[in-house]
């Protein structure tokens, strides 16, 4: 999936070992912003690798118009470390811009994603019906798209925290929920006295597919790691539902049938799939596996983290605040 022609030798960790020489390198500038000091402009540059970030700064006689409004993204920098007061000092001189990179160099990334995304795509070529089947080849047969989703995070702090952890974590949850379709379509099927919904396993399928589907808009793609101001004030769900409501008035537009019942399950599914810390409560059996298997991937997930993340040899980690208690290690 990535191509490399430069190999990247220089990390943030290491500046200490290259005081007062000049270095270039790659890194992902992750943000720009113009100040002054006594009069005199400066750029304020924020770099980051896999290792971690630093703040730079770009004197006035180093500075190009177009060094102000570049992107997020990943360059060819030349700087000048220092040390100033204890600290690193770095004076960037020169950026330029490249096409080919390792992107595992700058952010945690998932070996696998291009296997773990053919499942899912496998998954979609089993859907039975097909104006479902449409919709999800939609997004996941979209080069496009395929591009994103397979960059895209799953979460900033908690779970999935890595490019490809979109991947991880729905091709996680389809395997969660397809496991316990087969135990309630038939747990009640000797017993005549009660009525059994069978579960939709094609709305299940596409629920599962595209509940995080708005996280492509949510997130600032690793190593940027931060919500956009959609994200923050729309919230993926919501974005979710849009976009997926959208691509089916899409589909219905081209003359493709998609029943109301198969879309108002599958919306309240996505609407659902944080169940009472979201929108709406699950009120059907197929939101309810989805937002169980959103939840169990999760949380499974945010757990191996936690405890990846405490370098203590203490039998729990320090506690956790988002998981509300300290993770058993052990």
């Amino acid at each position: 999936m990535y191509l490399s022609i430069f190999m990247k030798k220089l990390f943030i960790k290491d500046f200490r070992n290259y005081i007062q020489q000049e270095v270039k390198d790659l890194f992902f500038i992750k943000k720009i912003s113009t100040t002054s000091v006594n009069n005199k402009e400066y750029l304020s540059i924020t770099i980051a690798d896999k290792s971690g970030e630093l703040q730079c700064k770009m004197w006035s006689e180093y500075i190009k118009n177009e060094y102000k409004t570049l992107e997020p993204g990943i360059y060819e920098i030349t700087a000048d470390i220092n040390l100033y007061q204890d600290n690193i000092s770095t004076i960037i001189k020169f950026i330029n811009a490249v096409e080919k990179y390792n992107l595992p160099d700058f952010a945690p990334c998932y070996q696998n994603i291009d296997t773990m995304y053919n499942e899912l795509v496998d998954c979609i070529d089993q859907i039975q019906k097909p104006h479902i089947k449409t919709l999800c080849e939609l997004f996941f047969k979209n080069p496009e798209m395929e591009r994103k989703i397979k960059m895209c995070q799953a979460g900033t702090i908690i779970h999935h925290v890595k490019i490809g952890g979109l991947v991880a974590h729905i091709l996680g949850m389809l395997k969660c929920a397809l496991a316990y379709i087969p135990i309630y379509n038939s747990i009640n099927a000797n017993n005549k006295d009660i009525k059994q919904v069978e579960i939709d396993i094609d709305v299940v399928k596409c629920a599962c597919l595209l509940h995080d589907i708005g996280k492509i808009k949510e997130y600032v793609p690793l190593p940027g790691n931060e919500r956009t101001a959609n994200g923050i004030l729309r919230g993926h769900i919501n974005m979710s539902s849009e976009i997926t409501y959208a691509a089916i008035s899409n589909l219905r537009n081209e003359g493709i049938e998609f029943p109301v019942k198969d879309e108002t399950k599958l919306m309240h599914c996505i609407t659902a799939s944080h169940d009472f810390c979201g929108p709406n409560i699950s009120a059907c059996k197929e939101a309810i596996l989805v937002s169980r298997a959103d939840s169990m991937d999760s949380m499974c997930n945010a757990i191996d983290t936690a405890i990846n993340n405490d370098v203590s040899e203490n039998e729990f980690t320090s506690f956790n605040k988002y998981l509300g208690t300290q993770v058993y290690k052990f």
